[in-house]
């Protein structure tokens, strides 16, 4: 049976300035053989701004804390092969090398899965979806692991890395958006 753990962030102040339309929602659950998590916010943009942002694949390190290089490896008519290093920190660091291959479909979904790296078997999407004045963005995402660290450890892990996601997305939309270009 799955071990549940559900966190909703309500931040007291905005992420971000005033583009933000509600807080973030973040559920990491632990199951048998690894982890999923869902994390979603609504935002004032559009899907094509969001979109641009998400598939700026080597910009990513300058929004994304822990991440700590993101290039492009290959590109074809239906996929772009990213090959991507990022480091967590339990006690000491611990660095993630993985390659993604991400499929975008229209403006309002990217697949991406773990072709090799680090973790068994890593996979999800980014999902956007057009709302009142703006856009709701989700992050939805499995990884089998092989490691043998109890799974609330595991899950404790991710929720660290997943929640501060979107927050981090939000900024650089908001600093994007202020700057009146992509970049």
């Amino acid at each position: 049976m799955s071990e549940i753990i559900l966190l909703v962030l309500f931040f007291g102040k905005p992420v971000a300035g005033d583009i933000l339309l509600g807080a973030p929602e973040t559920r990491v659950e632990a199951r048998e053989r690894g982890l999923f998590y869902e994390t979603r916010v609504r935002v004032a943009a559009s899907p094509e701004e969001v979109m641009d942002l998400l598939t700026d694949y080597e910009a990513i390190p300058e929004y994304l804390s822990n991440v700590d290089s993101c290039r492009v490896v290959a590109r074809t008519d239906s996929s772009t092969l990213v090959h991507q290093v990022m480091t967590t920190r339990l006690i000491l660091p611990w660095t993630f090398r993985q390659e993604l291959e991400i499929v975008q479909e229209g403006m309002g979904r990217l697949r991406f899965r773990q072709v090799q790296g680090n973790v068994h078997a890593y996979r999800g999407s980014w999902e956007l979806t057009p709302v009142v004045g703006g856009v709701e963005i989700a992050a939805l995402g499995e990884a089998e692991h092989l490691w043998r660290l109890p799974r609330f450890v595991m899950a404790w892990i991710l929720r660290r890395q997943v929640s501060g996601l979107l927050p981090a997305v939000v900024k650089e939309l908001e600093r994007r958006q202020g700057m009146g270009t992509d970049r």
